[in-house]
């Protein structure tokens, strides 16, 4: 979980000058209309945020594809792995892991799935909902 925050702080990060510039401009354009994607937009500063936040993305998933690490496990030093210990790989590091939890959560039905996910952390195994879809496990990284 620590990781996780870890890496939810430096998407926070990247992102946060869109939050702010869409926080102001809903100030500054009081009666007006406005986009409610709050990740489009024209403002520069939303169009840098959304580009750092697209950057973090896709390096994270580059490091988890290449190393089973997010910057965030790698401060902590730990690993994704498959069950066997072999490399996760693209897809079940990337896809399964992550989006495919963060698509389900826009589903009402299963709109929860996040926080259920998360509470299997607190089982025996001590494997998230999605490592267990992955056939996944967290280690230490031996290289430390």
């Amino acid at each position: 979980m620590a990781a996780a925050f870890i890496d939810g702080l430096i998407a926070f990060a990247a992102i946060s000058p869109v939050i702010f510039t869409m926080g102001w401009s809903h100030v500054v354009k009081a009666g007006q209309s406005h986009n409610s994607l709050w990740f489009i937009g024209t403002n520069t500063s939303q169009i840098v945020g959304t580009a750092l936040w697209l950057a973090v993305f896709g390096f994270q998933a580059w490091l988890i594809t290449t190393t089973g690490q997010s910057v965030g496990k790698r401060v902590l030093g730990i690993k994704i792995v498959m069950m066997d210990g072999s490399p996760v790989g693209f897809v079940r590091g990337v896809l399964i892991r992550t989006w495919l939890v963060a698509l389900l959560s826009f589903i009402p039905v299963i709109k929860y799935v996040g926080l259920i996910d998360l509470l299997f952390i607190f089982t025996r195994e001590k494997r998230c909902l999605h490592d267990i879809v992955a056939g996944t496990r967290v280690v230490r990284n031996s290289a430390f």
